[in-house]
This record gives structure tokens, C-alpha cells and sequence, in this order.
């Protein structure tokens, strides 16, 4: 019986992941997300490492099924109490978790379910009787196969085909935006969009040297080796090179908060997070009461679809899942292969997006093509936030021949800090490195993104390429791990404009990552939203923005904010604001790494960028309904995986 459950349970799944994967939306709020590992890992490692967890269990499951049921006589009775007996609990276990696509068990909806999931009942009741009453034949068993693989075909047809109907049909009202409001003029470049969660600036080799990178081995300032942990350990970055060589590098720019819901809030509608919350102002909040983004509040990817741009977005963090407000101006929003930051999070993500652009691509509505609408495509990567636990191919020597109880999981960081003492400097070292190897690994994750969408005919030279993240990652800078604070490292992000006739060159002074909408607009001739903050940082549709100015003349006071504390950075100046009568000021040439207060030896700077504070956070701001949410259990339990307590 036990057999018979774990083949037709593992079947359909099995047959999705070897046609590529899938995500199918079952009734109401339950996914299904089956995805195939990475080939970067060989097959044998790929699925060790995948055991208990996803697609390398799946094939497991169905074989060891597979071979019980068809071994006929006393031997199979025999193997099968012994293997079956001791592996029943936890073989079903893992095919529930396969069934919700990796994570806890969720909620299960049954309120209008459709035809695969009465199917999925079918085959897993199929198997019940198959258990329950033996065939007593060789004909009887044969027929019994024959029906398994018929409804584990046709669960797999299904899945498919739910999932390429779902992705078609979102096309469909686009299409007819850009049949009504064709009028012969050229139309505007695609936009690609690419967010990759918690990548500080000087990781990527476009970055390294500034921000305090290591760039100058001569200097006895330990803040010049901010990233990297020895001299060897540089980044590894050489699609994101190429594509800043090609392109523009806004050189200094700056996340809203060091931390994902009100940053990205803030870029998705070009205004400061206390715009949108002004009680939390960018503060940390519990999974229980976040606060999304406002509907009433317009967004500058609402601008796009206004203009007739087809939006899309496929991304992973749970924060910005469905219910937080984020997807109202998508035509097809996407949490893709489930919620957490699981080995293969960038290659699942990479996946559903090339299966958007076959649908996109058999609809024909190539790059080129007339009559089609432009579009926006926004992807959110999960890597490199922890865990950090790339591929071992990834690694540098060093980080391989290293030996620490840090493995790049959260848990094992955590609990090492919380046994004391403080990390030492190989611990360090070795943090930075397995950080490090994450983002190579990512970098190889984008660049396969983009050579498939070319491959498709979905991009082209014409297409603006948008990099960016949402906020950066402390690697034991200033005592912290992680993000949760104002120093640079957690705020300094990266920003990168290719394509649409842009580049090569390098954007100076200090911007916000709440311009990034207002630039794109400019550069795809769209009008921005007249109550945005942010601004483009084209002056003229120059692209050589004057140093610490912005277009226009006025002087860039860019802030960051995380609740009651607040960062001002002007000019070369950073004043980090910790309370009333709390601040400290870092001169942003002389001490990049912010590791020396030079507060009382400048009370003017102080006293000017103290001023500035006062008038962010007096500025009138038109009170908005932000929507309150909570996430669901499974949800939680991702972000817990991810590093995020209660």
C-alpha cells in the first residue's frame, strides 16, 4: 500500500519537473510550485542536496516506488516491509511537503477547486485501493500501472497547461490597450527590471574599489576593506561588469530603508517611506502588522501601464507577496516556485520567467513585432540574502578550505552569536566569502535570465535594463549581521542603466533608489507623478548629473530612515541621527567605512544636516491609507528561514 501512495503521489510531480517545472494556483490560496535543481551542481550533488527538500526527493520517492511495486513475489513482500516500514512516516511527510512546493503545509482551499486538484484526489484515492486490494493477477497489476500513468499524465498535462493559460490570458487585456491606443507613433523601449534582494553595492566588481571596498592595500584605514575579506576574494561579478561597462553607473546611491517592505514601497512610488507610513517611518515591523502600499498612492509602474505597457513580475520575497499592495498595477503578478530562499531560489525564478517568454514568444509578440504593446518585466531575486549557501562551485578556494561552524545559515550565524564571544576574524573572513560566492552565483543566475530572453526574441538592444536592489547587508561592520541598521553597508546599493541607447558612463553624485521610477519614466518618455519626491537623475538628457546636485539646481540631502533613526548624507557628509540628542557625523572621503565620529570637531555640518532632518520630517505629507496585512503561517516560517524572527 505504502508503494503504491508514494508513486502516485510522486508521479505528477516527477513528470512536471522533468518537463521544466510548474507553478499552478489550486482554488484559492494554495500553489503548487514543483522546479527541477540546478545543473550547476552535477546530478549526483544536486540531488543530495535537494533531499528532503524538493526536486531531488521527488525522483527518489518515485523510484523507490516504482521499484517495489513492480517487484513481484515474497522478495518484494520482504523488501517491502523493510524499506517501506522504515521510511512510510517520513516518505509521505515529504510528499505533502513536495505537494505545497517546498514549504510547511499551508491552508488548503477546497472552495471551487478545478479540475486538477479533483484529479489530484483521484490519483492519490487510486492509490489508497491500490494498497487496500492488491490486484491478484499479473493482468490486474498491469491494469492497475496502466491507470496510474494515465492520471499521472494527465495531472501533469494539466498543471502544464493551467500554468501556460494563466501566463497567456494575462497578455490578452494588454494587447487590447495597445490596439485602442495605437496611433502610429514609435513605440517606447521594453523595460527589464531586475531587483536583487539584499546586494550591497561593493560586491559587484562595477562598485568594488569605492564604498570602502579593498582598493588600497597601502592604507593603514581598516574602513578600505570594508567587503572583502582578504585580497584573493574579490568580486566575482562579470555579467553585472559587462552590463555597467556598457551602460551607466549611478556611482553613490542610497536605499530608503535597510529593509525590504518600506524600501521597496518607496521605489515602487518615488516617495520616502514616511510618506507612506508616517508612524513607522521605515521601522521594523512584526509579521502581524505591516502595513503594504497604499492604494491611493500612485505608483510610476501604474504610469507605464497607463501608457500601455503589458507589466509583469515574478519574484520570491514574502514580503511582497499578494495582499501587500504591490501587485495592483500588474497585469500578471508571480511568487515564484514559493515563498523561500531555497538552493535553487535564482534558478526556479530564472525558470518561470523563460516560461513567460515562450507564451510571450508563441504569442508573437517579439521583440520587433508590430502591434504589440511595450512592457515592463520586474524580477526580484531572493540571493544573495541569507542563507548564504551557494553552490560549492561557487566558492572560492578559500571559502572551501576554510573551517567554520558557520555554514551560511542563519540558524548557525545566530546561534554562534548568541554563544559568544564575538566572531573573530577568520569567522569573519569566511562570512564575506560565502557571502561573496552568493553573489557570483546570482550573477551567473542573471546572465542565464538574459541570454534565454534574447534567445526567445523577447529582448533586445533596444530594451532598457534596470539593476538595482532593495537595501544592502552588514557582514560584521560596526558589530551588526545582516541589515537593521543605517551604516553605509546596509544602504549603499547598487543602481545600473543598459540599453534603450544609454551608456557607457558613470552618473556622479548621490542619489536615492526613490529616483529609480522617475528616471526610468524620463528615459522611456512617460510623465512622472507630480507629488513624487524622487526625481530623474537626467538633467537636460545629459547624463553627467553635477556632483551631490540634482536636476535643477537643488542640493541632494539624500535621507534613509528606520523609525525614529534617520541617516542625512549631503555632500560628504553622513549624520546618522540615533535620537533627540544622539547623532553622529562620518566624512564620507576621509572615513568611507563611517568608523570615526567627527561630530565635535564640525558642529556647523552638524548643526546644517540636523536642520535638514527637521525639515524631512516636518514636510507636510498627505496622510495616505497604507492596507495593514499580516502574513499567513507558511509565510512566517519563511522569513524565519530566512533570518527574521517574530
Amino acid at each position: 500500500m505504502a508503494a503504491a501512495v508514494l508513486v502516485i503521489a510522486s508521479l505528477p510531480i516527477a513528470l512536471t519537473l522533468l518537463g521544466g517545472g510548474a507553478d499552478w494556483q489550486v482554488g484559492e490560496g494554495w500553489t503548487l510550485s514543483w522546479y527541477p535543481g540546478s545543473s550547476d551542481r552535477g546530478p549526483i550533488v544536486a540531488m543530495l542536496s535537494r533531499l528532503g527538500t524538493g526536486a531531488g526527493l521527488a525522483w527518489l520517492l518515485l523510484a523507490v516506488g516504482l521499484v517495489l511495486v513492480v517487484s513481484p513475489g515474497r522478495a518484494a513482500a520482504q523488501r517491502s516491509r523493510v524499506l517501506i516500514g522504515a521510511g512510510l512516516a517520513a516518505g509521505l511527510l515529504a510528499v505533502l511537503v513536495l505537494w505545497t512546493g517546498g514549504g510547511a503545509l499551508g491552508p488548503i482551499s477546497l472552495h471551487r477547486p478545478d479540475p486538477c486538484a479533483w484529479l489530484a484526489v483521484a490519483l492519490v484515492t487510486l492509490g489508497l485501493l491500490r494498497g487496500a486490494r492488491p490486484p491478484g493477477s499479473a493482468a490486474g497489476s498491469v491494469g492497475w500501472t496502466l491507470a496510474t500513468l494515465v492520471l499521472g499524465l494527465a495531472l501533469h498535462g494539466l498543471v502544464v497547461h493551467a500554468d501556460r493559460s494563466a501566463l497567456a490570458t494575462s497578455l490578452d487585456p494588454a494587447i487590447a490597450r495597445a490596439v485602442a491606443g495605437s496611433d502610429g507613433a514609435d513605440r517606447p523601449p521594453d523595460v527589464l527590471w531586475i531587483v536583487v534582494d539584499t546586494l550591497r553595492a561593493d560586491a559587484i566588481g562595477a562598485y568594488h574599489g569605492r564604498a570602502g571596498a579593498a582598493d588600497d592595500s597601502s592604507s593603514p584605514d581598516a574602513s578600505r576593506d570594508a567587503f572583502a575579506p582578504d585580497r584573493s576574494e574579490v568580486p566575482r561579478t562579470p555579467f553585472l561588469d559587462a552590463l555597467a561597462a556598457s551602460g551607466l553607473v549611478v556611482e553613490e546611491v542610497r536605499a530608503p530603508a535597510p529593509w525590504t517592505l518600506p524600501s521597496m514601497a518607496g521605489v515602487m512610488t518615488a516617495r520616502w517611506p514616511s510618506t507612506l507610513d508616517p508612524e513607522g517611518r521605515g521601522r521594523a515591523r512584526t509579521p502581524q502588522a505591516l502595513v503594504g502600499l497604499p492604494a491611493a498612492v500612485p505608483g510610476w509602474i501604474g504610469r507605464l501601464r497607463e501608457a500601455g505597457y503589458y507589466t509583469a513580475a515574478f519574484q520570491k520575497n514574502p514580503f511582497l507577496q499578494p495582499g501587500s499592495g504591490f501587485e495592483r498595477d500588474f497585469d500578471l503578478y508571480r511568487m515564484v516556485g514559493g515563498d523561500r530562499a531555497e538552493l535553487d531560489s535564482a534558478e526556479q525564478l530564472v525558470r518561470g520567467v523563460h516560461r513567460w517568454a515562450d507564451v510571450v514568444a508563441e504569442a508573437g509578440l517579439v521583440a520587433g513585432a508590430a502591434g504589440r504593446p511595450p512592457w515592463l518585466l520586474y524580477v526580484h531575486f531572493m540571493d544573495p540574502h541569507v542563507d548564504y549557501r551557494a553552490p560549492l562551485a561557487w566558492r572560492s578556494e578559500a571559502a572551501r578550505a576554510a573551517s567554520s561552524a558557520l555554514d551560511g545559515s542563519a540558524r548557525a550565524l545566530h546561534r554562534r552569536l548568541a554563544a559568544g564571544p564575538p566572531l573573530d576574524p577568520a569567522e569573519l573572513a569566511q562570512l564575506k566569502r560565502l557571502y561573496a560566492a552568493e553573489v557570483a552565483y546570482l550573477d551567473s543566475a542573471l546572465e542565464r535570465l538574459v541570454v534565454g530572453l534574447r534567445a526567445r526574441g523577447v529582448l533586445d538592444d533596444a530594451t532598457l535594463v534596470v539593476v538595482s536592489a532593495d537595501h544592502g547587508e552588514q557582514l560584521g561592520e560596526h558589530g551588526g549581521f545582516e541589515h537593521g541598521d543605517l551604516h553605509r553597508e546596509n544602504v549603499a546599493v547598487p543602481f545600473l542603466l543598459a540599453g534603450a541607447g544609454l551608456g557607457p558612463g558613470r552618473i556622479r553624485g548621490t542619489a536615492s533608489l526613490i529616483d529609480l521610477g522617475p528616471t526610468v519614466l524620463d528615459v522611456v518618455g512617460v510623465a512622472p507623478d507630480a507629488e513624487a519626491e524622487g526625481r530623474s537623475l537626467f538633467s537636460s538628457g545629459s547624463a553627467d548629473v553635477a556632483d551631490d546636485a540634482r536636476p535643477g539646481g537643488r542640493a541632494a540631502t539624500v535621507f534613509s530612515e528606520y523609525g525614529e533613526r534617520l541617516r542625512v548624507e549631503q555632500a560628504d557628509w553622513v549624520l546618522l541621527i540615533d535620537g533627540p540628542d544622539a547623532a553622529r557625523l562620518f566624512d564620507r572621503e576621509a572615513d568611507p567605512g563611517e568608523r570615526v565620529d567627527v561630530a565635535s570637531r564640525h558642529p556647523e555640518v552638524v548643526a546644517r544636516l540636523r536642520a535638514e532632518a527637521t525639515r524631512h520630517r516636518e514636510r507636510p505629507v498627505r496622510r495616505a491609507e497604507s492596507p495593514a496585512w499580516s502574513l499567513d503561517h507558511r509565510s512566517r516560517e519563511a522569513l524565519r528561514a530566512l533570518g527574521y524572527g517574530d
